[in-house]
């Protein structure tokens, strides 16, 4: 055995440089706070290799202990950023730390010193560790740790240190992973014969010092009480999953074939349908050809009947053609024989001068509708006469006599008297020109007071606006100062919503004192200076002029300052800054009745508003209420008539407007302007008159020149110009057959030309289906045959033809679609057939959207083909072979493992309850049991009746597992089903392997004579505190000693490494009998007990352990000193032992 003799702390915790030598079981006793944790988590550290995550620091103080090895390193107690911290609790700037544990063999007495370096500094977050060394045979002492100066003690450092550790020991290892550093002392603390293991050492130490509840505990038993000795089945698994891999091959390959031969039908009923497609494809070319040629047969025909009528109308229109010139001529000829004569000269003469003579009566005509129509506006102007001068009504009807109306018979003859009209308009002109003046100066009056009404009538509504909904009638400037200020987050509230008038008779007089004061705004104090600040700087640029920031930081100067009988009395209000402005403004004015009182004062007031200030007495000027909701209603209410009243006024304005408005512009500016570009009516009257008797005198002269010999040449010449006409007439018509005769003919061309080419098409789509790889032209002709046998209807050959093709293209287009359904399903299949079975070709395949059909369907039965002939049988072979193999090493090795395995646990248990045989603990003596898993018992039973003459038996394994007659059939199938759901998901490969999984366990508490039995599995959760701490104590020292291999011979001799068993605040809920109990069975089991204890358990422990070192703390610094107990010491103690001596009555 290794047990630890000596611990050396260089600057850890409060300490500087210490020694402790130890024997045996130690107890580190000391009152709370008083540092013996500390003791605990330097022995922790070290053996963890500084792991952070393996470390439970002051593990007594729960999972809310904030200790750090930085915080150990540098002696932190309280919190450095103290401001008052003392001298005596201030830590380390920066700390060079050494901890060392010496271990010593008690057979050879060989020691192994195992250690820590490590630095840390206050300014920095984590300590840093130098170092990790282990020293065999080498026995450290603290004078190898430090140097010794004038000064003090010093550590040396790291570098000097490893030196030295180097040349005493050349077998020392210094590493720098924690890991590696466990690994290695636990293979340096062993006995050589049986390694550590370090996994196995860390979780059983852990769960002893931070004494973690035990949740399962089978679980428990298995992992830290049970000795881990896995049997290797992989060579079995490795096999079975062989046997299991061809297996799977066999139904994997069944499977694409199954697959495989789907596509594979698919894509030969795929090609079928393709050779429908074609033969059904060139059938309908063929129908359709014979279709067009149909077409083709009755177009030529009409066209040679085109041709010959054109032929005919051709030879009519040139017969046409010379008879009309023939009567062209003779018609030329009657023309010039009559105007040849002289009547027809002289009546060409009179036309001309008759006609001139009409253009020129028709432009004075067209001038004196004109202005007959100009005057008669004057009517208009009539209607609205009541907006013209009384002078110039007179005239105006005057000319409205002599002006004709359009409906009277005589308007032709107008004018009249032109002389009366040209009299009258001379004097109307300068009259109406006046009158225009006064009428544009009275509509831009109209317009300006429209203006301003509707002004007044907004400013009106805004005010009503503001009224109804709740605020006060302000200004533009207070309401633009408010805005301002609200932008900027400052409220601020008008003078006249904090206050009103308790006296009704009064008001008028506060409301005309008050004036503009009353919309002085009130601001919170802490922003008065932020708000005049942005009225001065940005009220300037926004023309924000004349109102008033209430200065509410001088309220309190003001709230005093009243006089009695003042005008301030009668102002009601809740907030402080208004009354005390107020009291500023009104606290020294007066309320008077009479006019010697008013004089008798410096500052009075009536309540009619007579006004005594500055040494002169003036009546005030009314205003609208503002003050108190009562003031704001009546206010409404005056505001919204006189928004009626003006509405009503402004309506009336804009209608007048409207009317002279329209009267100027579409009646009387008209009117003047036609007066002013009025034309001489006397002398186009004039004019009128000569141009008539010219006409007439024309028109007699014209009449006597209508004789006998000019009336017969005139009639022969029309004559012969009524035959021209009949005979064009005729030859239009024969053109007009000629170019229909030619439109028909062109039509009908383009008709068999497109029918032509059409055909040509169909030709070419023909060639292009019999030169496509697969057309079978017999299938194609014969599938025509059975379309032409279809019944026949009544429509020509060229109907019937197309019908035919129409027919055929249906079913081209069926199998078609079936084609490509089969090849998709084709395609669908192998894409699921990939996706279980890559291959090369799969990326090819689906390059394209449609892929490569061809292709697939070659490899698809090329593989087919593949699979069948070789893979099945293959598989088949290698899968039997494969399992013999597995069976065979099965029976060699495992079940005699297995068998031995079982046994030692069975020894196990027994010494253990051999241990607790003697122990009890309150009053109940423990036992570990053991349970057959279902799953296992029946393997269990097989591996109890196997002998190791049974690994030769010729056979499969697993022959008889499936005989329900055989013993252990049920055996052979539990481990034929675990074996392969190991190698399927690797679950139960530990439970298989792991004879620990074979058997539940539990803790067993009985009383003396082993009646009333309890188990620790059902007690978990319930009891008191130390019927909770007993079974720990019995199952982490199971743990610990089956971690440390603890064995002893037959001779009970004790064998094994280091087995130190680490306990904070140890028995702390124990009573003295299971305390003794418990420490008796953590010493027969071989185990090392370092533990620390308060000091009332003083007594208790020295009976017990060999070391007691005692631990003080004065102010910041740590003291301890160490007791060595010689066995006669503990024997007097356990002399006064009560539970072992007691005393008589």
């Amino acid at each position: 055995m290794k047990r630890l003799v000596r611990l050396l702390l260089v600057n850890w915790y409060r300490l500087d440089c210490v020694s402790v030598e130890i024997d045996g079981h130690t107890a580190f006793i000391g009152p709370n706070a008083s540092g013996k944790s500390s003791l605990l988590d330097a022995i922790q550290t070290v053996l963890v290799g500084g792991d952070k995550r393996q470390l439970s620091l002051n593990a007594s103080a729960g999972e809310k202990s904030t200790r750090s090895i930085r915080d150990y390193c540098l002696g932190v107690v309280r919190d450095p950023q103290t401001p008052d911290l003392s001298l005596a609790f201030r830590p380390r700037e920066q700390a060079l730390t050494y901890l060392v544990l010496c271990f010593r063999d008690e057979d050879s007495l060989a020691e192994t010193s195992v250690g820590l370096a490590m630095h840390a500094s206050l300014d920095q977050p984590q300590e840093h560790i130098d170092g990790r060394f282990i020293a065999p045979g080498l026995s450290l002492q603290l004078d190898d740790l430090i140097e010794r100066t004038s000064g003090g003690s010093m550590p040396k450092p790291w570098k000097s240190l490893r030196e030295m550790l180097y040349q005493r020991c050349p077998e020392v290892k210094v590493v720098p992973q924690s890991g590696e550093f466990v690994r290695l002392l636990c293979a340096s603390l062993s006995d050589g014969r049986y390694h550590l293991d370090s996994d196995r050492f860390l979780r059983s130490f852990r769960n002893a010092i931070t004494f973690a509840p035990i949740r399962n505990v089978s679980d428990f038993v298995r992992q830290f009480v049970l000795e881990e000795r896995p049997i290797q089945v992989r060579q079995l698994q490795q096999a079975l999953k062989h046997y299991r891999d061809i297996r799977d091959k066999t139904e994997e390959a069944k499977k694409r074939e199954s697959l495989l031969d789907e596509a594979n039908q698919r894509y030969t009923r795929a090609d079928q349908a393709e050779r429908r497609v074609l033969s059904y494809r060139w059938a309908e070319q063929e129908a359709r050809f014979s279709s067009v040629d149909a077409e083709m047969e009755p177009v030529r025909e009409q066209l040679d009947a085109l041709r010959d009528l054109e032929d005919r109308t051709a030879r009519e229109l040139e017969d046409a053609k010379a008879a009309l010139e023939t009567l062209r001529n003779e018609r030329m000829e009657a023309r010039a024989r009559l105007e040849s004569s002289s009547t027809a000269q002289s009546k060409a003469r009179i036309a001309a001068e008759r006609r001139l003579a009409q253009q020129t009566m028709n432009g004075v005509l067209q001038k004196l509708i004109d202005s007959r129509h100009a005057l008669a506006v004057v009517r208009r102007v009539l209607d609205d006469g009541d907006l013209l001068p009384e002078s110039i009504t007179p005239v105006l009807q005057e000319l409205a006599a002599l002006s004709a109306d359009d409906q009277e018979l005589l308007a032709a003859l107008w004018p009249e008297q032109p002389e009366m009209i040209m009299a009258a308009a001379r004097q109307l002109r300068p009259l109406l020109g006046e009158a225009q003046t006064r009428l544009r100066d009275q509509l831009y009056a109209l317009a300006g007071r429209d203006q301003a009404l509707e002004k007044e009538l907004v400013t009106l509504r805004e005010r009503i606006n503001r009224l109804e909904s709740g605020g006060s009638d302000l200004s533009g400037a207070t309401r633009a100062l408010t805005d301002l200020l609200a932008a900027r987050g400052i409220d601020a509230v008008p003078l006249c919503d904090r206050i009103d008038v308790g006296d009704e008779r009064w008001r008028d007089a506060v409301e005309r004192f008050l004036g503009g004061q009353r919309e002085a705004l009130l601001v919170a104090p802490e922003q008065v200076r932020e708000a005049i600040r942005i009225y001065r700087q940005e009220g300037r640029h926004r023309n924000i002029h004349g109102s008033r920031i209430i200065n509410t930081l001088k309220s309190a100067e003001g709230r005093d300052r009243i006089d009695a009988e003042s005008l301030a009395e009668v102002i009601v209000s809740d907030d402080l800054h208004a009354q005390a402005y107020i009291r500023r403004l009104l606290g020294n004015v007066r309320r008077v009745e009479t006019e010697d009182e008013l004089t008798r004062h410096e500052r009075a007031i009536t309540p009619d508003g007579m006004l005594t200030a500055n040494g002169a007495i003036s009546r005030t000027q009314p205003v609208e209420p503002m003050l108190g909701r009562d003031a704001r209603t009546r206010t409404l209410i005056a505001l919204q008539q006189l928004f009626q009243r003006q509405a009503e006024e402004w309506g009336q304005s804009r209608a007048e407007k409207e009317r002279l408005e329209t009267f100027l512009q579409n009646t009387f500016d008209p009117f003047l302007r036609n007066l002013e570009q009025l034309p001489d009516l006397c002398a186009l009257s004039e004019e009128r008159l000569q141009l008539e008797g010219k006409l007439d005198t024309l028109g007699e002269e014209d009449a006597r020149l209508d004789t006998e010999d000019y009336q017969r040449l005139n009639a022969e010449a029309e004559r012969l110009a009524d035959l021209c006409k009949q005979h064009e007439a005729g030859l239009d018509a024969i053109q007009k057959h000629v170019t229909l005769h030619a439109v028909d003919k062109a039509t009908q061309q383009q008709k068999l030309h497109d029918l032509e080419a059409e055909a040509g098409r169909i030709a070419q789509t023909r060639r292009e289906v019999e030169q496509t790889p697969g057309l079978d032209r017999e299938d194609a002709a014969r599938r025509l045959e059975e379309l032409e046998k279809l019944p026949e209807d009544d429509s020509g050959d060229a109907q019937r033809w197309q019908a035919l093709a129409q027919e055929a293209a249906a079913r081209a287009a069926r199998a078609a679609h079936e084609m490509q359904r089969l090849r998709q399903e084709s395609r669908d299949a192998l894409r699921e057939y990939f996706t279980h079975w890559p291959a090369e070709e799969a990326a090819a395949f689906f390059q394209q959207p449609n892929g490569n059909h061809y292709s697939m369907a070659a490899w698809t039965l090329r593989t087919l083909g593949e699979i069948r002939e070789t893979r099945l049988a293959e598989y088949e072979q290698q899968a039997k072979t494969a399992l013999r193999e597995a069976e065979h090493a099965f029976r060699a090795d495992f079940m005699g493992r297995l068998k031995d395995n079982l046994a030692r646990l069975d020894d196990q248990l027994a010494e253990l309850r051999r241990n607790l045989r003697s122990r009890p603990f309150h009053g109940q003596f423990y036992s570990f049991i053991k349970k057959p898993d279902p799953d296992f018992e029946p393997i269990i039973r097989w591996v109890e009746t196997w002998t190791p003459e049974m690994a030769g038996d010729v056979g499969g394994l697993f022959d008889f597992a499936n005989d329900p007659n055989h013993p252990h059939s049920a055996a052979m199938q539990r481990i034929q089903n675990l074996l392969m759901e190991a190698g399927e998901g690797g679950l139960l490969d530990t439970r298989l392997s792991d004879y620990r999984y074979y058997f539940g366990f539990d803790v067993k508490m009985t009383d003396a004579d082993g009646g009333n039995a309890e188990f620790l599995s059902r007690r978990l959760g319930k009891g008191s505190g130390g019927e909770h701490q007993s079974p720990f104590y019995v199952s982490i020292g199971a743990a610990l000693a089956a971690a440390y291999r603890l064995r002893r011979d037959e001779n009970g001799k004790l064998y094994g490494g280091m087995a130190l068993a680490v306990f904070d605040e140890a028995f702390s809920k124990l009573d003295v009998q299971n305390t003794v109990s418990a420490l008796g069975f953590l010493d027969e089991l071989g185990l090392q007990v370092i533990l620390a204890a308060p000091d009332e358990k003083y007594g208790l422990m020295s009976e017990h352990v060999d070391t007691i070192v005692n631990v003080y703390r004065g102010g910041g610094a740590v003291y301890i000193d160490a007791d060595y107990l010689k066995p006669e010491a503990k024997a007097l103690l356990a002399g006064d032992n009560p539970l072992k001596s007691p005393v008589s009555d």
